[in-house]
């Protein structure tokens, strides 16, 4: 539920600025980083319930 709420286009469009982080635009650095956290996550989740 919350990566749906976090890909959704308004909130995305939030990040959606001029500025830039090592030459990429903000909303470029959001979806990859709440990407690679949803990642983190899962994996976290995934290694605390493996049997």
């Amino acid at each position: 539920m919350g990566l749906l709420i976090a890909f959704s286009i308004p909130v995305s469009l939030l990040f959606n600025s001029e500025k830039e982080v090592f030459g990429y635009p903000m909303v470029l650095i959001y979806i990859f980083a709440v990407w690679m956290v949803s990642i983190i996550i899962s994996f976290v989740i995934v290694k605390k319930y493996d049997e």
